[in-house]
């Protein structure tokens, strides 16, 4: 959670004040980092072995389809890390953003307006999310028959009562002052 006010997003609207920020739970990194941590061993590993190292440093094409191999595992778990990095939860004065990078060149951006956010709930399933106090938060809009889900976030009990304390903030009704209401009667009359 980050209460980040200069925190600037494309589509952002004018007068539209970003609120808070909130990104994943750094274990959604842990199957990525395990997969690239136990090829890189295995690819390295092989340096150690004086056949495979001699047949690496050779042959000029073999170390150069092994030196961009481990270049490519590098920039896989890159790419991930950046995907992770970039993957936003934005709450505004006007709406809830989901900011959606997968990877360098993919990414989504979905909204809905803070006002229609009615309810919310959130899960937390497994022995590492409940020992890491992780776990997914569920927004409900009446916009959308589909909850959004926010996965992965930390201490989503939190979150969860933060960002509809939030959203009840922002939009609770301001009472009328004399000017409207007397508008308001001669526009009735």
């Amino acid at each position: 959670m980050n209460k980040d006010t200069n925190f600037k997003f494309k589509g952002q609207g004018v007068d539209e004040e970003v609120l808070i920020t909130f990104g994943q739970h750094p274990s959604v990194l842990a199957p990525i980092f395990l997969k690239v941590g136990a090829v890189l061993t295995v690819t390295l590993g092989l340096l150690w072995f004086e056949s495979f190292r001699s047949l690496i440093f050779d042959y000029p094409w073999v170390s150069f389809i092994y030196w961009l191999w481990v270049i490519v595992i590098l920039g896989y778990a890159v790419h991930e890390y950046y995907g992770f990095h970039n993957n936003l939860f934005v709450l505004t004065n006007e709406r809830l953003v989901l900011l959606n990078q997968r990877g360098m060149f993919s990414r989504s951006f979905s909204a809905v307006p803070i006002d229609s956010v009615f309810d919310a709930k959130h899960e937390v399933h497994g022995i590492f999310p409940t020992m890491f106090n992780f776990g997914s938060i569920y927004l409900y809009s009446n916009l959308r028959s589909e909850p959004i889900k926010l996965p992965f976030m930390h201490q989503p009990a939190k979150v969860q009562d933060q960002i509809m304390g939030l959203i009840k903030e922002v939009t609770k009704e301001q009472p009328l002052t004399a000017e409207e209401l007397i508008e308001y009667i001669k526009s009735i009359r």
